[in-house]
């Protein structure tokens, strides 16, 4: 669930997607650092930046609803929908292997 308040926030998607891939790429280097170093903070930090990313991908989601006109945009906002959803899976198994650090 998602704990901040959904709301709408004009990003650009190009903004949004930066953001998705830098924090994607930022909670896999803390997860697997999590499982080396055996330190519990670094995995609970991987678990807070999902909740952020499950945020940005509803935000980016709602930006390319606003931004298709025409069917062919809506034809292109698909594919970047699909690699928000991509990302998102990144980042959620990122969460698995922290969650993993924190039960052993």
């Amino acid at each position: 669930m998602i704990e901040e308040k959904l709301e709408y926030k004009p990003i650009p998607v190009k903004d949004l997607l930066r953001d998705l891939k830098n924090l994607s790429w930022l909670m896999t280097n803390l997860a697997f650092s999590a499982i080396i170093y055996g330190e519990k903070s670094l995995a609970e930090e991987v678990l807070e930046l999902e909740k952020r990313v499950t945020y940005l991908e509803y935000l980016l989601i709602m930006q390319s609803s606003l931004a298709t006109r025409n069917p062919r945009d809506a034809e292109k906002m698909v594919s970047i929908i699909k690699l928000a959803e991509s990302i998102g899976r990144i980042s959620n198994a990122a969460a698995d292997i922290a969650y993993t650090s924190l039960c052993y």
